[in-house]
């Protein structure tokens, strides 16, 4: 329960007003890559109650997605480099 008198009720009550943005361009050239966020991002987002987001997609394009509908099982690079660094370590 959020108390309507918290710093978290009140990024609350203006996150939801906005989209989010996220735009990933290739090294080396000016083409767009994927920029689906990750797991953790998701959640985060969906914590604060954004409202839409917005991200690049390979084929150059676009795609909007309604943050409360979102579900990603994408990891980022450093997501990746743990779990690795972390079921190497396990292993040894």
């Amino acid at each position: 329960m959020v108390k309507s008198n918290g710093v978290f009720y009140d990024i609350q009550r203006f996150a939801k007003k906005f989209d989010i943005y996220v735009v990933r361009i290739s090294k080396g050239s000016e083409h767009y890559s994927s920029s689906m966020p990750c797991q953790n991002c998701v959640k985060t987002l969906k914590k604060y109650g954004f409202k839409n987001i917005y991200y690049s997609i390979g084929d150059g394009g676009f795609k909007k997605v309604k943050i409360r509908d979102m579900d990603s099982d994408h990891l980022s690079n450093a997501q990746n480099n743990l779990e690795r660094f972390i079921s190497h370590k396990h292993r040894c």
